[in-house]
């Protein structure tokens, strides 16, 4: 259990380092875009690097917060059967909304 505890803290700071290039990148390049017609964002998330940095931006964000609220549901949630419940939800909700959100930036700048 203590090493699933090291690994996990080890995980959660990793994606948080990894997120912190991206975060700049994303903010860098989304100032520029301020005001800009929907063509142009359009134009901008078809450009091969810049839909490749939003899927990855969008997998390690959300697997940072998956294991962020792992965190929160398990210092909160006392009842065994709830956390479990509660814990198999927050992959599927994760895993849905993540699916989608990487779906939607496939199908506007590869499709």
């Amino acid at each position: 259990m203590a090493l699933d505890a090291v690994k996990h803290w080890k995980v959660l700071r990793l994606t948080a380092i990894v997120a912190i290039p991206l975060c700049v990148w994303l903010v860098l390049n989304i100032v520029g875009l301020i005001g800009a017609p929907y063509e142009v964002f359009i134009a901008w998330l078809t450009a091969p690097v810049n839909a490749i940095f939003m899927i990855l931006f969008i997998i390690i964000t959300f697997y940072h917060a998956m294991l962020g609220v792992h965190e929160i549901l398990e210092d909160y949630v006392h009842a065994p059967g709830l956390l479990k419940a509660s814990m198999t939800l927050k992959c599927l909700a994760f895993a849905a909304v993540g699916a989608i959100s990487i779906l939607a930036i496939v199908k506007v700048a590869f499709l």
